[in-house]
């Protein structure tokens, strides 16, 4: 769709594919930070863990 629009002179074409490009590459990485935090779910406790000792630290 890009390159044919592009080649062709079709503008419409060459947005839709750089809009079609730009919204699948987002899905795609939310779906693998989906997978990596359901994966690894100790990596996210550790980072909240840590978060609360910092503010601790801070406030008191």
């Amino acid at each position: 769709m890009f390159t044919d629009g592009f080649q062709r002179g079709i503008t419409a074409s060459v947005l839709t594919g750089i809009i079609a490009t730009v919204i699948l590459a987002l899905v795609l990485d939310g779906l693998v930070l989906l997978l990596g935090r359901i994966a690894t779910p100790w990596a996210s406790q550790h980072v909240a863990i840590k978060a609360q000792d910092t503010t601790r630290e801070v406030s008191a």
